[in-house]
C-alpha cells in the first residue's frame, strides 16, 4: 500500500492507471458502507440442445421404460459383432482426435495402442465374464441427457445397441 502511494505522489501516477475512479468520492463510499452493491442480473440457467428431442422424457431413469419408448430410439445392429479391436481404425481415430486431446488422454490412447501391437503385454490373467453395472447416480440424475447422448451414439453407428441382453459370451457393459 506504501508503495502504491509513494507512486502516486512522488511519479505523479493517476488513479486511472490504477483501475480506480477519477473521483475519490466513489472509493470513500466503498469504504463507509453508503454505496449499495449492484446484484448481478438473473438469468435463466442454459438447457442444452437435444439431439433426439423425439424421445420420450421418463418419469425415473432408475427402471426399464416401457416398449413404446423404444419406438422412437435408434438402433444399430452390426452383422458382425467382434470382440476384437480393429487397430487400424482406433489408429485412425487416436490420429484424428490427438490435438485435442489431453495428455492423460493421449498416454491412455498410446497404452492402447502398444498392447493392441504386443509392445506391452495386457494386465489379465483370464478371461472377463460378461458384467452389466447399475447406472451412476449422475447418469440417473440427468437421465434426459444421457439418453440423448447414447441415442446419438448409436444414431452415428459410434456404439451398438440397445441391447436388452448382452449379444455374445463375454459382453461387459458399464
Amino acid at each position: 500500500m506504501l508503495f502504491i502511494l509513494y507512486l502516486i505522489y512522488t511519479e505523479q501516477i493517476m488513479r486511472q492507471a490504477l483501475g480506480l475512479p477519477t473521483k475519490w468520492e466513489t472509493i470513500e463510499t466503498w469504504f463507509d458502507g453508503s454505496r449499495s452493491v449492484m446484484q448481478p442480473a438473473e438469468t435463466e440457467p442454459s438447457v442444452p440442445v437435444l439431439k433426439k428431442p423425439e424421445i420420450p422424457v421418463l418419469s425415473s431413469y432408475e427402471s426399464r421404460p416401457g416398449k413404446d419408448f423404444w419406438k422412437t430410439f435408434p438402433t444399430h445392429y452390426p452383422a458382425n459383432i467382434s470382440r476384437k479391436v480393429n487397430g487400424l481404425i482406433l489408429k485412425q481415430f487416436i490420429d484424428k482426435c490427438w490435438d485435442k486431446w489431453s495428455y492423460a488422454k493421449k498416454k491412455a490412447a498410446k497404452q492402447a495402442i502398444d498392447r493392441l501391437d504386443g509392445k506391452v503385454p495386457v494386465a489379465l490373467k483370464k478371461e472377463l465374464k460378461s458384467i452389466m453395472c447399475k447406472n451412476a447416480k449422475s447418469a440417473v440424475v440427468n437421465g434426459r441427457f444421457m439418453t440423448d447422448t447414447i441415442s446419438s451414439w448409436i444414431k452415428k453407428k459410434f456404439v451398438a445397441g440397445p441391447f436388452d441382453q448382452p449379444p455374445m459370451r463375454g459382453f461387459r457393459i458399464f
